[in-house]
């Protein structure tokens, strides 16, 4: 599990600032056209891809189900945040509240155990991020917008715990078809939301100006943050169960804040370190607890 957890985190740390790293040297896809930019992820995603792969053997309400949570709820809530002023290292941190919210509904719908020590792990992991986001936070950041950018990121985290829950309800159908064939209910309720609220001469100033750059930005979510990510992340979850392997995504921001410190010769800060450190010994003691606890499951009454 370790290696895949791994790999799993590292391209995520890089998925969740991709947007600003590379489509936001564009201001126009990606920071100005979020909805769209999450169109495109996901539309690209399933075409050619469901050529491709077999169909999921699951009820498509299900497949359908996980792909509207993640792809609209999710990543459009995240980027129309990030559209509004929150930081991408920021809106890392606070999306990864999925790891409690997960191991609530895990617990509630799939019958995964949820003890004293896992609810000492998400104390310490929640220290965690209390520190690093207090450290991080400015007076007069996230553009005006702090209390309606800070309630769609947890909104976001709440529905990647959702797609997590029917993840693992869906089953063993393969990791890559799940996110190929899910990805067919993201794209057109998000070209939806975008030509409400970015309207059509924001979308079509968008597109004329695309750059390499932003291809290759895109390219990235695709294939890598998307395909190989989540498949890695949702053959976890059904191997080893959703409350087991949600708090791991804790180190994402760490990986990524470190990559972009490495990236940037960012200096680290002292209640940076002490947070990430307080977050890694949360991730491990609520996921300990979860590995020594008895598994077993509550049957198909009751799923979300």
């Amino acid at each position: 599990m370790d290696a895949y957890t791994a790999a799993h985190v590292h391209f995520f740390s890089r998925g969740h600032r991709t947007p600003r790293v590379g489509l936001g040297h564009h201001r126009r896809l990606g920071v100005q056209t979020p909805l769209l930019l999450a169109c495109l992820r996901f539309a690209f995603l399933a075409v050619p891809a469901v050529f491709l792969v077999n169909r999921p053997r699951a009820p498509w309400r299900l497949v359908a189900a996980y792909g509207v949570f993640l792809g609209v709820g999710e990543f459009g809530l995240l980027f129309t945040a990030m559209k509004l002023g929150a930081p991408a290292g920021l809106s890392s941190l606070i999306l990864q509240s999925q790891a409690f919210f997960t191991a609530l509904l895990a617990a509630r719908f799939l019958g995964e155990p949820f003890a004293l020590h896992s609810a000492i792990g998400m104390v310490i992991s929640a220290s965690g991020l209390a520190v690093i986001g207090w450290r991080g936070s400015q007076p007069g950041a996230w553009g005006g917008h702090f209390a309606l950018a800070l309630f769609m990121l947890i909104a976001a985290g709440f529905m990647w715990a959702v797609a997590n829950v029917l993840a693992h309800r869906i089953g063993n159908v393969g990791a890559m078809s799940l996110v190929v064939w899910s990805s067919l209910a993201s794209p057109l309720p998000l070209l939806a939301l975008s030509l409400v609220f970015e309207g059509p001469s924001a979308i079509g100033l968008a597109v004329a100006s695309l750059t390499w750059l932003s291809v290759g930005a895109l390219a990235y979510l695709v294939v890598l943050s998307s395909l190989l990510g989540y498949g890695v992340w949702n053959y976890l979850i059904v191997q080893h169960g959703a409350g087991r392997v949600a708090p791991f995504s804790m180190l994402v921001p760490i990986f990524g804040i470190a990559s972009s410190t490495i990236a940037r010769r960012h200096p680290y800060s002292a209640g940076r370190v002490g947070g990430r450190c307080s977050r890694f010994r949360g991730a491990l003691r609520r996921s300990s607890a979860s590995a020594s606890a008895p598994r077993h499951t509550r049957g198909t009454r009751g799923q979300p």
